[in-house]
């Protein structure tokens, strides 16, 4: 038998960890000693609680242990996207090495953190530097600092939850730091990501080492280690008591997680748990740090008690042992659904538990299809980094005109060349954005070099130019109310790069803002009905992807086993009910199924959110009438508008395009570019449709799936 990689580890690290109780490694972590002291990329996906952390820094410890170079230098960078996740980690590493005081030595840099002590940290040259995005970037520019120095001999990077990062703005920030960074390295450095899911390990390690000639590798354990339980529950809206008792015996023993999927559904259970006489602690964006950090703290240290939260805590901030998970209403997706559950079963003798609780039937659909495909198929769905992110990189250019009192457009080129998300953008492109931003004074030109232009100093100069450094904005979303019920909330942005009663898509629908009330931030709508709405974005909303929707059709067909999930007696009769109202008995993968109904015309496709908005502009385009709603397994028509037999005619022209007649369509049809980042509005108006297309619509994706679709 091999002798385990544990000992491979520097021999001092060995004696802490021993003299700890740890007394061998787990699978993910003997493989990864090995990929990462063999000098290899490596992506590690493991469930929570895995031990995947450790996987990446034992490793490492023990590289920067072995080092006999007497000179000092910074040699690990650990990039988190929360300050809380950066916090735990440093207690974690901490333990690992046996104490504050011993080597490896660390620095926590984020906004937290007192400047005087990062200042003297950085005089002392840590080891290993934890950090988030928008830090290491203030370290990239700021004038008190040398980064030239810091960074050249840069080894390693470890980036925790990538999965987080890879579709956001934030993770191109990130991408494109770390590729100036490898303009500055003496050597090549090695990257390690780090995620419980990722439907497409693959394109996301291409996204974190492209143009890195080290070797790159995957290592995948994807098995919980211990077998779930999962409770699948229903309740009737109008019946408050089966609510209350499902709350009451979920809550009142052991430590209990609430996910909701707004701040108007967190402050409502939390009330509502308070009625039946249990106190819940309250989590969301628009608290202020304080309460959410005094929440988290408190939490952590009861042995029961219950927090109310939004998707705040589903990353890996440490409330200690949670006992349960509850899901109120819809699971946002399967991704989302196996990072909540891993939050549980970390007690001994105790495995991951996850209720999910909803009062629709769609709802319940959504959670048995959601749970199914994440525990049976072992699914998770993919995510696409963008290749076209034109607002980022004006934001680099900025950052880097700062940092270097000017910079020349090749020489920034290079910089960047390295960072997947400018991967389609050509040095053609950049000339022509140079110009752009150039006669909008953004930026200035001097003998050859790029510098804030008047403009540019006027938005972004304030503070140092701090603001710069986020890609985000760091306001909360707005809530959308209509009939004093929350149906969803929009992302901040979105709202402000709107005129006041604005049109827009959110469950499915199309509304109109009535009143927004920006103290509370909250949103009052009223319900639009033929009217032309942009179906591109809508600054927030669930997106249902091809394979949650279709499960959803096998679960109706009875294609897909319930029993494998272990459904209770009511959610089976529920079930029952939901199949006898449906308007047709089945349909297949293959097929679009077109039905008439009091009024109303129904295309079926369970296509999920993507492709039928794809398809809706389409048939809006072919037919010159207005969609209903448009949702993730339906498209609907007024029957006085169009007929089914033109709507089949319509549907089978579309089943032949092709790519270059698609593309067109599909980019004529965003009328309305809005502000889809916090630097978009710096983009001209066909770069921004093209990033929009390239990102959000998976035309080539879409034309596979609807070749294969016979109408009926």
């Amino acid at each position: 038998m091999p002798e385990s990689n544990f000992y491979k580890l520097n021999k001092n690290l060995q004696d802490i960890l021993i003299s700890k109780g740890f007394s061998s490694l787990r699978s993910i972590q003997e493989q990864s000693i090995e990929v990462i002291l063999n000098n290899e990329n490596v992506l590690i996906l493991a469930p929570t609680a895995s031990g995947k952390t450790e996987a990446a820094l034992l490793p490492i410890m023990s590289s920067i242990l072995n080092n006999t170079d007497n000179e000092l230098y910074l040699k690990c960078i650990y990039v988190a996207p929360l300050k809380a996740l950066l916090n735990d980690i440093e207690e974690r590493l901490i333990d690992l090495k046996g104490g504050e005081n011993t080597a490896p030595y660390i620095l926590k840099w984020h906004g937290d953190v007192p400047r005087s002590k990062k200042l003297k940290g950085l005089k002392e040259v840590p080891d290993i530097l934890l950090t988030t995005p928008e830090s290491l970037e203030v370290l990239l520019v700021s004038p008190h600092i040398d980064h030239i120095a810091l960074f050249r001999k840069i080894q390693f990077v470890i980036i925790d939850e990538i999965h987080n990062f890879a579709f956001s703005p934030r993770g191109s920030q990130l991408i494109s730091i770390l590729s100036r960074l490898d303009y500055i390295s003496e050597s090549s450095i090695q990257k390690i990501g780090l995620s419980a899911t990722i439907g497409n390990p693959q394109n996301i390690l291409d996204w974190m080492c492209y143009k890195n000639p080290l070797k790159s590798s995957i290592i995948s354990y994807t098995e919980l280690s211990k077998k779930p339980s999962i409770s699948i529950r229903h309740y009737e809206s109008d019946d408050e008591a089966a609510y209350l008792n499902n709350l009451k015996e979920l809550c009142s023993n052991g430590k209990t997680l609430i996910f909701n999927n707004s701040k108007y559904y967190t402050e409502k259970i939390a009330k509502d748990l308070e009625s039946i006489k249990i106190h819940a602690y309250v989590h969301h964006g628009s608290l202020s740090k304080f309460i959410r950090e005094d929440a988290e703290d408190k939490i952590k240290n009861e042995s029961r008690g219950v927090i109310s939260a939004t998707s705040t805590l589903e990353l890996g901030i440490d409330i200690g042992n949670l006992d349960k998970v509850v899901q109120y209403q819809v699971l946002p997706s399967v991704n989302s659904f196996l990072q909540r559950i891993g939050r549980t079963g970390r007690r001994s003798g105790k495995n991951p538990f996850i209720a999910c609780l909803s009062d629709e039937y769609d709802h319940l659909l959504l959670n048995i299809a959601i749970v199914s495909l994440g525990i049976i198929d072992k699914y998770s769905e993919p995510l696409n980094p963008s290749t076209k992110r034109y607002d980022i990189l004006f934001q680099q250019l900025l950052s880097e005109a700062v940092s270097e009192y000017g910079i020349n457009k090749n020489t920034f080129f290079k910089k960047v060349s390295n960072a997947y998300c400018f991967k389609e953008i050509t040095s053609v492109d950049l000339e022509a954005l140079i110009n752009y931003w150039y006669d909008l004074k953004l930026i200035r030109i001097e003998n050859d070099d790029i510098l804030l232009g008047l403009e540019g100093e006027k938005i972004f100069g304030r503070r140092n130019f701090l603001e710069l450094y986020s890609v985000f904005d760091s306001s909360d979303q707005y809530e959308v109310i209509f009939n004093k019920e929350s149906i969803g909330v929009l992302d901040s942005w979105f709202v402000k790069s709107k005129k006041e009663h604005f049109l827009f898509r959110l469950a499915g629908r199309k509304w109109k803002v009535r009143e927004i009330d920006d103290d509370r931030k909250t949103i009052d709508v009223v319900e639009a009905f033929n009217v032309n709405v942009p179906v591109w974005r809508t600054g927030g909303g669930m997106i249902i992807g091809y394979r949650t929707a279709q499960r959803v059709r096998e679960i109706l067909n009875g294609e897909f086993d319930c029993n494998l999930i272990s459904l209770g007696e009511n959610e089976k009769n529920i079930l029952k009910i939901i199949n006898k109202e449906a308007e047709f008995e089945s349909m297949l993968s293959s097929q679009i199924m077109i039905l008439s109904r009091e009024g109303i015309i129904r295309v079926f496709t369970y296509g999920g959110t993507i492709y039928n908005t794809i398809l809706s502009i389409l048939l809006e385009m072919y037919s010159k009438v207005k969609t209903g709603i448009v949702d993730h397994y339906k498209i609907e028509f007024s029957k006085k508008d169009i007929s089914k037999e033109n709507l089949k005619i319509i549907l089978e022209k579309i089943v032949s395009l092709d790519y270059k007649t698609l593309y067109p369509i599909i980019y004529e049809s965003i009328t309305d570019v809005g502000r889809y980042s916090k630097y978009s509005e710096y983009i001209p108006e066909h770069h921004s449709k093209h990033y929009i297309v390239s990102q959000y619509f998976n035309l080539d994706e879409f034309l596979e799936y609807i070749k294969l679709q016979s109408i009926l």
